[in-house]
């Protein structure tokens, strides 16, 4: 069954790369972070998960995967947008400590 809510959100039509990505936005906005395969796969027909997750990682997601028992589980750490805010905060403007 394809589901229409997703922690109790209503579940916007996308492609399934957009829907990965909205899942695991929402996910982490949630008290429960972590997304199991099994509820990509089966909940939402999205069974090439890891495909997804593999090409998000190479453009610049932040992606855990946790293993648990069995059973695959992802976390959203960061999404390239924050990546590039969190290194333009960190980033003083220095290239050398002239002090």
């Amino acid at each position: 069954m394809d589901y229409q809510y997703f922690r109790e959100r209503p579940v916007p039509k996308l492609n399934q790369r957009k829907k990965v990505e909205w899942l695991l936005k929402t996910a982490r906005e949630s008290t429960k972070p972590l997304v199991s395969s099994n509820v990509f796969i089966y909940d939402f027909r999205i069974p090439r998960i890891s495909a997804h997750i593999h090409n998000m990682r190479n453009d610049l997601w932040d992606v855990r995967t946790v293993k648990k028992d069995k059973e695959y589980f992802y976390e959203l750490v960061m999404t390239p947008k924050e990546i590039v805010q969190y290194s333009k905060e960190q980033n003083t403007g220095k290239l050398f400590d002239t002090e």
